[in-house]
């Protein structure tokens, strides 16, 4: 009788089917995610690349499409005067804005390349510890493969062609990348759409939030990467306490 005439009801249900929000109301023990180390290293090198990135591109397709928060005092940049300068800023703090569809689109296909050309060849500490050893044509297949773009020359379909020791690393950026994971993340406000709960001390990644500064109470997101982009942009930008550092 239950199976045919009941029905299911959502309550809160604009939130919990929110891909903006990605409610999810969590039971059971935690679990370390697959390929966790090199998931937190990922999306390291990304942010590194879109805080390093952030400023030409802001030049480029105007304060309209991309805001950033703080600018290195020593940055010659013509540009941002209408944001804070502080001596040091190992990350930017980058928030996309909603602008010509045109426009975003293009800004954020640029920023994908320049985020890939920095995994194969910028000489960084971050960088170089994902960095994929190939050669020209396994090169090419790895960009088809991690870009979604057609590479001359290269076997079709790229995956079967791809060196499976190569896969995980190319499927992670594929999947932020892509599949706009990172736009996604870049697109929210910290502090406002995201941040560490206040009074969940035991539970130190990012939540969602209703308001400036008010954190759902008992959520998570569901998203796997969008945890982890929104939990390194939140200690990026807020930092760690004393106490956090010693249990580092």
């Amino acid at each position: 009788l239950l199976r045919k005439n009941g029905r299911d009801f959502l309550d809160e249900s604009d939130a919990l089917l929110s891909p903006m929000n990605q409610l999810v109301y969590t039971l059971g023990d935690s679990r370390e995610y697959e390929g966790w180390q090199l998931r937190w290293t990922v999306v390291a090198a990304v942010l590194k690349s879109v805080s390093d990135h952030a400023l030409q591109l802001r030049e480029e397709f105007g304060a309209e499409a991309i805001d950033i928060m703080h600018i290195p005092m020593d940055s010659t940049s013509s540009d941002g005067a209408d944001c804070e300068r502080y001596e040091s800023a190992a990350y930017v703090g980058v928030r996309l804005l909603v602008c010509n569809v045109e426009k975003e689109q293009a800004l954020y296909q640029e920023l994908c390349r320049r985020i890939v050309e920095d995994i194969l060849s910028k000489d960084s500490l971050i960088h170089s510890q994902i960095r994929p050893r190939l050669l020209p044509l396994g090169k090419r297949v790895w960009l088809a493969c991690t870009l979604g773009k057609h590479e001359a020359n290269v076997p079709q379909p790229p995956w079967e062609a791809l060196d499976k020791s190569m896969r995980p690393l190319a499927l992670m950026l594929r999947g932020l990348l892509c599949h706009e994971v990172l736009a996604v993340a870049l697109r929210k406000r910290w502090r406002v759409a995201f941040g560490v709960h206040p009074i969940r001390t035991n539970y130190k990644m990012a939540v969602p939030f209703t308001a400036k500064d008010v954190a759902a109470e008992r959520t998570e997101y569901g998203h796997p990467d969008i945890n982890l982009l929104l939990t390194n942009i939140h200690y990026y930008q807020q930092g760690l306490t004393e106490e956090q550092l010693r249990q580092v």
